[in-house]
């Protein structure tokens, strides 16, 4: 498959979308705050699964800089690289 111009359409065929409506149909139907995609699908964990490891992300950044405060977009941009 080429690559397409950003103007370009993508056009889901009918057993995609009716694939994607059923998906949808399911996740619409869980409680779940927080969702993760793991190994092809989407996984539901609790809303508290990253927080210990951000806190983690956190001190490590204030140890090695020597930190009070640690910059928000610091710790996004290593979540976003690491977990």
């Amino acid at each position: 498959m080429g690559k397409r111009s950003e103007h370009e359409l993508y056009v889901v065929c009918t057993e995609d979308r009716r694939r994607y409506e059923r998906e949808w149909l399911e996740l619409s139907e869980q409680d779940s705050v927080l969702r993760l995609w793991d190994n092809d699908r989407i996984v539901h964990v609790p809303e508290n699964y990253l927080d210990q490891a951000l806190l983690d992300m956190i001190s490590k950044i204030q140890l090695a800089d020597n930190l009070d405060f640690v910059n928000t977009g610091k710790v996004i941009g290593q979540a976003l690289t690491q977990l």
